[in-house]
């Protein structure tokens, strides 16, 4: 009786365990399998090569990521520079946060690779983000950037664009023997003092510390979107200190309330000396009523 027992005890274990791994076997790709992955590398004429890899979406907010970084010196002369692994922003060029960084000195025909674990921020919204990869050296900089998607919501970042790369790069600090290096110059500063809409014209005001003489151009931001008929090529030199855009409008190109906007002027092909100003149509709101 009690070998009769064991006996059937043992095929019904035997025949839960088949219908676990028949089960398992069947079921559905987990979310890691379904993940969209990117791999991209680059390569400067003298000889420094980047790669870097990893997934384009499955992200959540406070969850670990990897990402696998290679670099590797096959330039003639020893490397002291720094990589920086960074967030930026779902649509305004503008770093939110720095996952990683690390400085590094290579010899020549020396490289490493490494997998990187980061965290993500805890304050994250659901959408795409762009996630650069820049990597300072004394012949010049890298950098990489590629839309990542943070939580379900499938949302596309716009294009990528140089103010995407020059934000990067303004966040990443060049290592103590670039900063040493007199062809790199750091320095100045642009200040918006303010922005006039009419139905004809849109002028921006400000002050700079840049010789005079050095142009400067401007974006404008509407919602987060950057607007394609402003003229971004458009140069307003400096002079004792000060300048100023006036920009026509157009029909259709009319300014509204109800919109947040945001100019931002920079120094074209400079070290990425810039400032935004905030602005919208709305006005102060009203006093409040006396009630007799």
């Amino acid at each position: 009786m009690l070998t009769k027992m064991i006996k059937s005890v043992s095929w019904m274990a035997l025949l839960l365990l088949v219908t676990a791994l028949f089960a398992a076997g069947c079921a559905p790709q987990t979310p890691a399998e379904a993940r969209e992955s990117f791999s991209a590398r680059a390569e400067s004429e003298d000889g420094a090569i980047v790669a870097w890899s990893g997934y384009t979406d499955g992200y959540e907010p406070t969850a670990e990521a990897e990402f696998d970084i290679a670099i590797t010196n096959e330039t003639e002369r020893a490397w002291r520079g720094r990589f920086c692994l960074q967030l930026l922003d779902r649509q305004l060029p503008q770093v939110i946060v720095t996952l990683e960084q690390r400085p590094f000195t290579l010899e020549p025909g020396v490289g490493f690779s490494d997998t990187i674990t980061v965290q993500l921020p805890e304050d994250l919204d659901e959408g795409a983000y762009g996630l650069s990869l820049a990597v300072r050296r004394p012949g010049g900089p890298l950098v990489d950037l590629v839309p990542i998607q943070i939580g379900a919501a499938n949302e596309t970042r716009r294009p990528t664009t140089q103010r995407d790369m020059d934000a990067a790069l303004e966040a990443c600090p060049p290592s103590a023997e670039i900063e040493s290096t007199p062809t790199v110059v750091l320095g100045g500063r642009i200040t918006i003092e303010g922005v006039e809409v009419t139905d004809a014209q849109v002028v921006v005001r400000g002050r700079s510390t840049l010789p005079d003489g050095t142009c400067l151009n401007a974006e404008l931001w509407a919602d987060g979107v950057l607007q394609d008929w402003w003229p971004t090529d458009a140069c307003a030199p400096i002079r004792q200190g000060a300048w100023e855009f006036a920009v026509l409008l157009e029909e259709g190109q009319a300014l509204q309330p109800g919109v947040q906007y945001m100019v931002r002027a920079y120094q074209p092909g400079g070290p990425n000396i810039a400032a935004t100003f905030p602005f919208d149509l709305d006005g102060p709101p009203p006093p409040p009523s006396e009630t007799p």
